[in-house]
């Protein structure tokens, strides 16, 4: 009989009865571990771990079953000259492989638990460094990951930046009650800080008819000349493309309230989408609610009169919509990008270049096109363009490096006359 078990012998017998024998039988046969004579003992002691709750059993961290490609990261950093970077083969077994909302949010997920456990192993930030976030999923589970399942950070002196303001973006499939606004995306990473932090806010919408934008930027606490006199050290950021899900789409679609002063504008916008819009390219992209033009790549034919209009109406947007600007968003020392599925192949193609991204996080759909794509020049109005590579026969990135072949020389050789 066993005398006064304690707490610790209770957990210990229930964490042997539920481990994997060495034979490979579950759970362990209790002759495993324990005298026969009191197996009835041992028993009404695991039970007891249960129903006292000293020990409970919790579903795996999914994102922690996502496959790291090692030679696919290395190929990224490599070609686009990055501190680090990551692709996983996400883990979907548990989801709904015929809800694309579904499947995108859980790889969003798991692309934010490894980028945060990057954070939280050091050697991204540092003492004294200001820290912006952007609104999206991708931000949020790096915030959220870092503030519920690391231990607190030490950092010191650090600032956290809100990079946008609101318009209440959500999870297309799960979560939908929760709202990953740049504000909320910021708040949840000063939690992990086990010092204070200066926390700057934008506090408004990203859109508003009664204000002017330059007066609304001026006196913003997170968006100012002054507030960012100092520089932004680090970034972290999701990519947005403007098709189905994506905030500004919906409110189109949807007639959301909120949005009559850009309504034209993204009107005119999703029609350009929805016409040049394939499985790896979408013209018009977002990094903070700042829209950007993707310039088109290899495989994309459009006049450089549409190219001409939809920058236009990028630039009318962001005139009228209170978020980070070019400049700021260029003066970024170092933006840690997430980018999941392969439509946001090049728009992530494009930031990797014109940005001072140094960390990239993506799954291997996105990366294989990131690698495969092709910087094209638009076609003049007139123009018969070129027939345009099919979409899956894009080069790959090792024929796209080949050396050119040289042209052998002809040697003349003496003729005897």
């Amino acid at each position: 009989m066993i005398e006064k078990p304690t707490v610790t012998d209770i957990v210990k017998y229930a964490q042997q009865r539920l481990a994997v024998d060495k034979d490979g039988s579950w759970p362990t046969p209790y002759k495993s571990f324990c005298d026969p004579k009191k197996r009835s003992t041992i028993t009404r002691l695991v039970k007891m771990a249960f129903v006292k709750g000293y020990v409970e059993v919790v579903p795996a961290n999914r994102a922690n079953l996502a496959e790291r490609l090692p030679e696919a990261e290395r190929e990224l950093i490599k070609r686009f000259r990055l501190r680090a970077a990551v692709v996983i083969q996400p883990a979907l077994h548990d989801v709904d492989k015929s809800d694309p909302d579904a499947v995108a949010d859980a790889i969003h997920s798991q692309l934010g638990h490894i980028q945060a456990k990057l954070i939280a192993h050091g050697g991204v930030l540092r003492d004294g460094d200001s820290v912006a976030l952007s609104s999206g999923r991708a931000s949020y589970h790096v915030a959220h990951d870092l503030a519920e399942n690391s231990f607190q950070s030490a950092l010191r002196d650090v600032e956290v930046i809100s990079l946008s303001g609101s318009l209440n973006p959500r999870h297309y499939s799960t979560l939908p009650n929760l709202r990953l606004d740049a504000d909320y995306n910021t708040q949840e990473f000063a939690r992990w800080f086990g010092n204070v932090v200066r926390q700057r806010y934008v506090k408004e919408w990203l859109v508003d008819r009664a204000k002017s934008p330059v007066e609304r930027r001026r006196n913003n606490d997170a968006l100012s000349e002054a507030a960012w006199k100092k520089g932004v050290d680090v970034a972290i950021c999701g990519v947005g493309i403007l098709r189905p899900g994506h905030r500004l789409y919906e409110a189109i679609t949807k007639k959301l309230p909120g949005f009559e002063p850009i309504e034209n504008e993204l009107q005119q916008l999703i029609a350009f989408s929805n016409k040049y819009a394939t499985d790896f390219y979408c013209p018009v992209a977002d990094i903070a609610n700042r829209l950007i033009f993707v310039r088109p790549v290899s495989g994309i034919v459009m006049p450089s009169s549409d190219e001409q209009k939809i920058e236009a109406l990028v630039d009318r947007i962001n005139r009228q919509t209170l978020t980070v600007t070019e400049d700021q968003l260029r003066s970024i020392k170092a933006i840690a990008l997430i980018s999941g599925s392969a439509a946001k192949a090049a728009a992530t193609r494009q930031l990797l270049g014109d940005y001072n991204v140094r960390y990239l996080c993506t799954d291997v759909e996105g990366s294989e096109q990131i690698l495969n794509i092709r910087d094209q020049a638009g076609v003049q109005d007139g123009e018969q363009p070129s027939i345009p590579a099919a979409q899956n026969n894009l080069p790959t990135a090792h024929t796209r490096n080949r050396a050119p072949q040289r042209k052998k020389k002809r040697h003349k050789v003496p003729i005897d006359r």
